[in-house]
């Protein structure tokens, strides 16, 4: 490591959301962009693979699942695949 950059964390903020049929894909994609550019770490927006509801008094049960569920595998495969 460069002692110039030691202690240094480069970050990338991802404000797109990947909630459509081809969000993984996208997903993947984009965390491919952010290490690219430089990124050791991406911040994406809560609940990115959810559909933005905002503020909605009507619960979706769809929006519900449990801890390691489907959606967070995913964000962890895509964070593996792109060594993020």
């Amino acid at each position: 490591m460069n002692a110039d950059l030691q202690g240094s964390l480069t970050v990338a903020l991802v404000s797109e959301v990947f909630w459509q049929p081809d969000g993984t894909a996208r997903l993947k994609k984009r965390l491919a962009e952010c290490v690219g550019h430089g990124a050791q770490l991406a911040v994406l927006p809560e609940i990115p693979l959810n559909p933005w509801r905002p503020a909605t008094k009507v619960a979706v049960d769809e929006d519900a699942e449990p801890i390691n569920g489907p959606r967070m595998q995913v964000m962890a495969a895509a964070a593996r695949v792109a060594r993020i």
